[in-house]
């Protein structure tokens, strides 16, 4: 019987110790996840303003119907190819059924250049609003961002947006059915994402993304903008 007991409070005080052991090392992890939510917006920050700041069009085709040369458009796929590389990893934990994966977001890319006359674009804004940060389970994240993504480029201008690309068709302007001119427009976005991160070697890597436009608005620009 005591032989018996014995066992018992061994195993009781086993169950103990993992329990806390179990709950030291939740308490450690959340707070560890914690401290390094400003980092995961930072990495979202400059992931999502690098690679819109790389859609701007080269100078030489900022002018109406160019047509990019296929040495710049392979220039432009592998530009954008080594932002994916460098913000992005490949996982397969807990995806989303709607979320785009890394080879999926090249997928897109290479979709984009494919259309070599799209316009063109002078200049790109991203001013991010609002962060959630989430704990997603071990070593990842989910975050739900909200940001204003602004370009200044023709009416025909199409956008590679993080994760997607955009056409901006005559449903979105403030004038009817604009004519293809080389006049420069001012085409505004509120955008949201929710993209999972996983915690890396190498620091927090993007491995799943959804994003989506709530509201698009073009607005042609007068002349003392345009100066």
């Amino acid at each position: 019987m005591k032989h018996r007991l014995k066992k018992i409070n061994r195993g009781i005080v086993l169950a103990v110790i993992l329990i806390i052991g179990l709950t030291i090392y939740i308490i450690c992890d959340y707070s560890k996840f914690k401290k390094e939510t400003p980092l995961i917006e930072q990495t979202l920050t400059d992931y999502i303003t690098e690679f819109s700041e790389a859609t701007v069009t080269p100078e030489k085709y900022q002018k109406l119907n160019a047509v990019y040369s296929d040495e710049d458009s392979a220039a432009l796929t592998n530009k954008l190819y080594g932002i994916i590389d460098n913000y992005w990893t490949i996982n397969n934990y807990n995806n989303n059924d709607w979320g785009l994966t890394k080879s999926e977001t090249k997928g897109e890319i290479d979709s984009f250049v494919k259309h070599k006359e799209r316009g063109f674009i002078k200049e790109v804004s991203v001013d991010m609003n609002k962060f959630i940060v989430k704990k997603d389970g071990p070593n990842s994240a989910l975050v739900i961002v909200s940001y204003n993504l602004s370009c200044i480029g023709n009416q025909d201008a199409r956008m590679l947006f993080p994760n997607d690309h955009y056409y901006y068709d005559e449903e979105h302007f403030d004038d009817e059915s604009p004519k293809q001119t080389n006049a420069l427009y001012k085409h505004t976005n509120e955008m949201h994402s929710e993209v999972k991160l996983y915690r890396t070697k190498d620091g927090w890597k993007i491995y799943d993304a959804w994003t989506y436009s709530n509201s698009t608005h073009s607005r042609k620009l007068n002349d003392t903008e345009n100066s």
